[in-house]
C-alpha cells in the first residue's frame, strides 16, 4: 500500500478541531501518518492536540504563528508519505476519501493531485443556506482535468482541504510559497501543473465549512490581488519558457481595475507593461502591437463579464488563442 502523508496546518482551530481530526483517524484507508501543526494558537488548540493518544498523530507546536503556508511546508518537510494529504482544521473528510483518491492516482500516472466535489456546511457566521448553496457551487464548478487546466489563470477551482498530490512534485515546484496569505494554495496547484495534471474526483468526498470571517472571505480585495499575483507570474513563467526572454505584456481593463493592478499588484511582479487600454476601447491597435512583435500577450482584467467576452471574442477573430496569445484573469475591481 501507498503510504499517505495527511497534513494539517491549525491556528485558534478549537472550535472544529476534534471533528476534523476524528474524520482521518476514521479513515477506511489505513496507510497513513497524521501530521498536525498548531501555528503558535493562543485558544484551547493545543491543550486539544495533546490530548490525543493515537499513535499515527504527530504534532509539531510552533511557539509564533507563522502563517498557514509556512505551516504546511513545516509538516510537509517531517513527512514521509509519497502522497500529500491536505485536511483543514474545520473540515470534515469523509470515511473512504484516502482509500477512493489513492486508488485513483495509482490508476491514473499523469496525474500530480486530485481533489474531490465538496459539500459546505455553515461554519462561523455563516446560516445563509443561498450563500453557502453559491460557494458549493463555485468550488464545484469545474471537474476534469482538461478545464482546470484550460481555466487555470483564472482562479482557484480546488478546495485546498480535499486536495491529494505528489510529495515529488511539490518539492519539484517549490512548496507553499509563504509570500502568500490566502492564495499559497493556488499558487502551488499552477506551479504543480507545469509538470503534470490535476484533476478531482467526480465524488463529494469532503465537507467544507464556510467561515464568512475567513481571510479569503472577509477580504475579496486582498485575494483578488494575490490571485492575480499567482496567475500572471504562471503566464510569465510559461512565456518565458517559449520565448527565452522576458515577455512583454499589454493590459485590458476597466479603469479603476487597471489603476488599481498598476499600483498594487504591479509592483509586485517583474513584467514588462508596454500598454494599458480600457476594455471599452478599440483593441485593433494592441491586436497590430502584437502582429509587429511589440507585445507578446494581452492580459484581460475580467469586468462585467459582457465586456471581458467581447474582448476575447474580438482576439479570438483576430487569430489571437486563449492562454496563448491573451489569457483572461480574476478581477473584482471594477
Amino acid at each position: 500500500m501507498v503510504k499517505v502523508s495527511v497534513i494539517m496546518a491549525v491556528y485558534n482551530g478549537e472550535d472544529y478541531l476534534c471533528e476534523a481530526v476524528n474524520s482521518i483517524l476514521g479513515q477506511t484507508y489505513r496507510e497513513f501518518e497524521f501530521l498536525i501543526v498548531n501555528d503558535g494558537s493562543t485558544d484551547r488548540t493545543k491543550e486539544l492536540l495533546d490530548q490525543i493518544t493515537d499513535t499515527r498523530v504527530s504534532v509539531i507546536h510552533l511557539k509564533k504563528n507563522a502563517g498557514a503556508a509556512a505551516a504546511l511546508n513545516r509538516g510537509i518537510k517531517s513527512s514521509t508519505g509519497k502522497w500529500i494529504a491536505i485536511q483543514d482544521a474545520d473540515d470534515i473528510s469523509v470515511p473512504t476519501r484516502l482509500e477512493e483518491q489513492v486508488r485513483y492516482v495509482e490508476e491514473q500516472p499523469l496525474l500530480v493531485g486530485v481533489g474531490s466535489l465538496v459539500d459546505c456546511i455553515p461554519g462561523v457566521g455563516a446560516s445563509d443556506r443561498k450563500r453557502i448553496k453559491a460557494e458549493e457551487d463555485g468550488a464545484n464548478r469545474l471537474r476534469k482535468r482538461e478545464e482546470i487546466f484550460l481555466k487555470r489563470f483564472y482562479g482557484c477551482s480546488l478546495t485546498h482541504g480535499s486536495m491529494l498530490f505528489s510529495k515529488k512534485v511539490y518539492t519539484l515546484a517549490g512548496g507553499y510559497n509563504p509570500f502568500y496569505k490566502i492564495a499559497y494554495d493556488y499558487d502551488l496547484w499552477l506551479r504543480m501543473m507545469e509538470y503534470g495534471d490535476i484533476e478531482k474526483l467526480d465524488k463529494t468526498l469532503y465537507q467544507w465549512r464556510v467561515n464568512i470571517n475567513s481571510l479569503s472571505r472577509s477580504n475579496y480585495v486582498q485575494t483578488c490581488n494575490e490571485v492575480l499575483l499567482a496567475s500572471i507570474s504562471a503566464i510569465e513563467r510559461m512565456l518565458y519558457k517559449h520565448l527565452r526572454r522576458p515577455p512583454i505584456f499589454s493590459i485590458i481593463g476597466p479603469k479603476k481595475g487597471l489603476k488599481h493592478f498598476h499600483s498594487n499588484v504591479l509592483p509586485l511582479l517583474n513584467i514588462s507593461i508596454e500598454s494599458y487600454l480600457p476594455i471599452k476601447a478599440d483593441l485593433n491597435s494592441m491586436v497590430s502591437k502584437h502582429n509587429q512583435g511589440n507585445i507578446d500577450a494581452i492580459i484581460i482584467l475580467d469586468s462585467i463579464s459582457y465586456h471581458s467576452r467581447r474582448a476575447i471574442e474580438f482576439l479570438n477573430g483576430k487569430g489571437l488563442n486563449m492562454n496563448i496569445h491573451h489569457f483572461l484573469i480574476w478581477n473584482v475591481v471594477n
